[in-house]
């Protein structure tokens, strides 16, 4: 009794051996070796038994183990060693499946290894430009900003060298018409005309400074932003491609 205990228990595994349906077995079987030790020990409990009480090893394996004679290719008249066989070659399949079924469950691990690293490296690499985009946004402002405030003291310098100018024009036109002697007026204005005159002249070479900057900061921006739609996209393509393999797999 112990001994058809230990064959029931074991040949109920081989309800999932695919023998019959011709379905391969999968990844998750195949990372149990247990099933593989189970069906061994049915074959030991079969040879142990051989020789006695066939019709009981056949309805172990139609009633409780759930094949059919047909399918198994026996008969109720089946020789014991005929139901060796068909138990050896259930086995032998078994076997080659199981490692059919690491080899995939390697290859897997390998495609999702090799999926792992290159998601780190975009990953990466996304965080990356988008940091560089945040910094050339923060520049590009500050350049911008800058440049409101050189316009607006460039503005005013201008407006004050044309005031000058035209103080100094009234002054020099007054001491020719009166003929008065105010050089000392006329010398203070041309001296603050071109104490303004040069500070306007350094304004716009600011401007001139900053617009070159601004227009490498824009470039460099943009730059950025197709370089990062383009790591954005590659991290799709690797999401898909990725899928693919695991599905062909």
């Amino acid at each position: 009794m112990k001994l058809l205990k230990t064959i029931l228990l074991s040949t109920s595994l081989l309800m999932s051996v695919p023998f019959a349906s011709g379905e391969t077995v999968t990844a998750a079987d195949a990372a149990s070796p247990a099933r593989l030790d189970e069906v061994v020990k049915t074959v030991r409990a079969f040879e142990t038994y051989k020789g006695k009480n066939v019709e009981a090893v056949l309805r172990l394996l139609t009633r409780d183990a759930g094949f059919s004679l047909e399918t198994l290719g026996l008969t109720a008249d089946s020789k014991y060693v005929d139901v060796l066989k068909k138990l050896s070659t259930v086995l032998k399949d078994f076997k080659t499946q199981l490692v059919d079924g690491q080899t995939r469950q390697e290859e897997t691990a390998g495609i999702l290894a090799t999926a792992t690293a290159a998601n780190t490296t975009l990953t990466a690499e996304k965080a990356a430009a988008e940091a560089a985009l945040a910094t050339a946004n923060a520049k590009l402002e500050a350049l911008t900003a800058e440049k409101g405030v050189v316009d607006g003291h460039l503005a005013a310098a201008s407006a004050k060298v044309t005031d000058l100018d035209a103080a100094l024009a009234a002054a020099i036109a007054t001491a020719k018409t009166t003929d008065t002697h105010n050089a000392e007026e006329i010398a203070e204005l041309r001296s603050k005309l071109a104490a303004v005159t040069t500070a306007r002249d350094e304004l716009s070479a600011r401007v001139k400074v900053l617009n070159t900057a601004k227009g490498q900061a824009e470039e460099a921006l943009e730059a950025l932003r197709v370089r990062q739609t383009a790591v954005t996209q590659a991290f799709i393509d690797q999401v898909r491609e990725e899928g693919d393999a695991l599905a062909a797999v």
